[in-house]
């Protein structure tokens, strides 16, 4: 492929209970339902695989972006906005207005310390679920990540999002982590190894270092990704 992104297919539970990844992995029926996992043909050896959901890699995304010097210098603005803040940062009358992510102090601090450097790139991810059919529940869950690299005028903007995964019905997941384990795995190697970039506007190549900035996502979403009980429940945790 042109773009060296290449979709990676991992089993699931057939009715969406989990995937088989992880401590999963080995499994040949699903903890939850008892679905069997391969498809039951007259070979009992088969390994036909009764569903399958899809993760988009982020590392390659991130690197086809550093290939036109025209998306180059859209990841330039978290560094330009970063270098105006610490300079009112270090000052007496400190930040006179707070209208960037780049603006906490959490995140000032591990740029100041060298955690964060010049070819690092942020990211937020996000997950929720979307209703395909008219009349019909949420069936399909999805995963998407922003860079906070761009302006806030265009990070959100429909071309600039990445995709990340895409999970299909019936039902709702009822274990989410397994479905995010391609995903962060990746994520990680990408962090303890580096990712290699080309950039197009120097014609030289770079390390950097992905960061999940922030994790989003909307009330019953959020439940989901940080394990808290839902909107319905009495204590957060």
């Amino acid at each position: 492929m042109i773009t060296g992104i290449v979709p990676l297919h991992s089993d699931m539970c057939v009715k969406t209970c989990l995937a088989y990844t992880g401590p999963f992995a080995p499994l040949t029926h699903c903890p939850f339902c008892g679905e069997h996992r391969y498809e039951q043909h007259l070979d009992i050896n088969s390994k036909t695989p009764h569903c399958q959901f899809v993760t988009l890699p982020l590392g390659p995304q991130l690197q086809a972006l550093w290939r036109h010097p025209l998306s180059v210098s859209r990841l330039q603005d978290r560094l330009r906005c970063t270098a105006v803040l610490l300079a009112q940062h270090n000052t007496g009358s400190g930040i006179q207005d707070y209208d960037n992510v780049c603006c906490g102090s959490d995140y000032l601090d591990l740029v100041e310390s060298g955690q964060i450097t010049d070819n690092d790139m942020l990211l937020t991810l996000s997950m929720d679920g979307t209703q395909l059919y008219w009349n019909k529940e949420s069936d399909t869950w999805f995963g998407i990540a922003t860079l906070i690299d761009y302006t806030p005028e265009i990070c959100h903007a429909k071309e600039m999002v990445l995709p990340m995964f895409v999970i299909g019905g019936p039902n709702a997941p009822k274990n989410y982590d397994s479905f995010l384990f391609p995903t962060f795995a990746h994520l990680s190697a990408c962090q303890r190894l580096g990712l290699w970039i080309w950039d197009a506007s120097t014609q030289s190549s770079f390390n950097t270092c992905p960061w999940f900035g922030f994790g989003t996502a909307d009330m019953v979403g959020m439940a989901e990704l940080n394990r808290w009980v839902s909107h319905h429940g009495r204590n957060g945790c």
